[in-house]
């Protein structure tokens, strides 16, 4: 899985982790939840030159605490060096 290295800093402060690899809200109790987007990877020195190359990026957010927030739309480009595959 590809993550955005912000959300999975934000996950490592905001959740915790049970025995089957789940994560969790540490102040609500409820799930974090994951989303996966084909986002665009952006190479060039302008905004949206892109290689073409178009990757699933998995997207976090907390039931609890952000009941609203929406993941980015189909295409939106990211810079690959904001991209990690590890949590």
């Amino acid at each position: 899985m590809t993550f955005i290295k912000s959300e999975v800093a934000w996950l490592k402060e905001h959740g915790s982790r049970d025995d089957d690899g789940a994560w969790w809200c540490k102040k609500t109790g409820k799930p974090i939840q994951t989303a996966n987007v084909g986002r665009s990877i952006h190479t060039g020195i302008f905004r949206g030159a892109g290689s073409g190359e178009v990757r699933t990026v998995t997207h976090l957010a907390c039931a609890g605490c952000e009941p609203r927030k929406k993941p980015p739309s189909l295409g939106t480009p990211i810079v690959e060096t904001e991209l990690t595959e590890t949590i």
